[in-house]
Formats: C-alpha cells, structure tokens, sequence
C-alpha cells in the first residue's frame, strides 16, 4: 500500500495551555477538599460528600477536554490525521476524508458527529477556512 503525500503537519492550538489545565485541576482539587474536610460538620455528611465526587467528577471531565493533550494535524492529499498525544504515547485518533468532511474554525462533522476543531492559521488557510474580513 502506498503512502499518500503529506502535504502538512502542525500543532493544533488548544483552548488551554497545560499550566491553565494543571491549575483548573488544583482548583478542582482544593474544593473537594474544603467540602470533604467541612463535612463531618453538616448534617447529612454522607450527602454532601457524594455530592462533591460528582461534581468534582464532572469538572475533571470538562478541564480534560479542554487541554492537556497535544493534537497534531497531519494533511494529506485526500485525508486530514489527527494525532493525539498522551505523554510519551502518540496514538492516531481520527481521519477525515476531505470530501466526506464539513470543516469549520472550530469543527469538524463527519459520520453525524461533531467534534472540537483548533486549527492553526496556516491549516485553516490549506483548507479555506478563513472568513473573509470586510
């Protein structure tokens, strides 16, 4: 099988920085904390410390996938690669046909989902995605 040309490869710019995301985390961690330590002082102890892993659970979620990953873009001549990196582990997430894909600055839609898109500046031109300034 032969390799298609790359004509691309870049850093994606994520939303947060992964400073911002380590200190999102400590923030997240500081308030379980307050709540856990406060507990035993409230009635319905048992409550508030469930309460507080769900919350802090969906936080985490939401702070994750935002920013501590590294994502390159790999364009070739009838594909886009994305490559996530995971520390010291690079896995290919996703691969997009460019003729099944509908692209946008901060999407991608293919096969009925959506999902976060952070091209940089000379991806977005590669795939005629800057909006026109008037």
């Amino acid at each position: 099988m032969t390799r298609e040309k790359e004509l691309y490869r870049g850093e994606g710019v994520m939303p947060k920085s992964p400073q911002q995301t380590f200190f999102s985390l400590l923030c997240v961690a500081a308030l379980c904390i307050a709540v856990l330590s406060a507990a035993p002082f409230l009635p319905f102890s048992w409550l508030f410390e469930i309460g507080i892993i769900a919350v802090s659970a969906v936080m985490i979620n939401s702070i994750l996938k935002k920013g501590p990953f590294s994502v390159t873009y790999v364009l070739y001549e009838n594909s886009l690669e994305v490559i996530t990196r995971y520390g010291l582990i690079e896995k290919v997430t996703a691969t997009y046909i460019l003729k099944e894909t509908v692209f946008t600055e901060t999407t991608v839609t293919a096969n009925g989902k959506t999902l976060p898109f952070y091209p940089d500046e000379a991806l977005k031109k590669l795939l005629n995605l800057n909006t026109p300034s008037y």
